[in-house]
């Protein structure tokens, strides 16, 4: 039940670290109940308003981000990016709203930026919302922005509504914009709403759920 007011964060020119997030990381931890408010703005090289990256399981329920995101590769309303991971992991969103706007260049989502190069990860959204403007140049989703050269990795997506526009180059869905050379993906969308308008410059891979999709086992209802 608390927030975190007043925090706004411009580590771009920073030579020793140039990322943004209430976090650096986040591993083995659960968030529940929190508010990063409107007052707040995070802006970097990678970023996200909770964390810049994931380094282990997280678990986020009834948590809102209503503060603005920027940066320049995989960033996101929450979460920047979730990388290099080869222990089980369980990456969890439930309740959750994203407010804030998320802009900049690549890989932007309006929950996650990046999911790339994992090993036996299970990812879960679920009753959550997008309430964000997405806008970046390519891999741009309302949730996520990129999920690529991942391995035996289960998401699924439910009950989960995007209301504003994602907008980019090419690349770019209403829920995922990239997904792509994964092994053993099994993604599921079950009752999700896409209301925002979706819109490439380059007329390139552009959907109202997934931008671009090429995995095995790709599963939606």
């Amino acid at each position: 039940g608390h927030s975190i007011k007043g925090l706004k964060m411009n580590n771009t020119n920073n030579e020793g670290y140039n990322h943004a997030g209430l976090f650096c990381s986040l591993k083995d931890a659960t968030v529940d109940s929190l508010v990063i408010d409107s007052s707040c703005s995070f802006t970097g090289y990678h970023a996200g308003a909770l964390s810049v990256s994931v380094n282990g399981s997280l678990i986020v329920k009834h948590t809102t981000n209503k503060a603005d995101v920027n940066g320049e590769w995989r960033f996101g309303g929450f979460i920047g990016y979730v990388e290099d991971l080869k222990q089980p992991t369980v990456i969890s969103f439930e309740d959750c709203a994203n407010h804030g706007s998320v802009t900049g260049s690549g890989y932007i989502g309006g929950f996650v930026g990046h999911i790339y190069n994992n090993t036996n990860m299970a990812v879960t959204i679920r009753n959550s919302i997008n309430n964000g403007n997405i806008t970046g140049s390519d891999n741009v989703g309302g949730f996520v922005g990129s999920i690529d050269e991942n391995t035996n990795m289960n998401m699924t997506i439910s009950n989960s509504i995007n209301n504003k526009s994602v907008t980019g180059s090419d690349r770019v869905g209403g829920f995922v914009g990239y997904l792509e050379t994964n092994t053993d993906i099994t993604l599921i969308f079950f009752n999700d709403t896409n209301n925002g308008i979706v819109v490439g410059s380059s007329d390139w891979y552009i959907g109202g759920i997934v931008g671009y999709g090429r995995s095995r086992m790709f599963s939606c209802y």
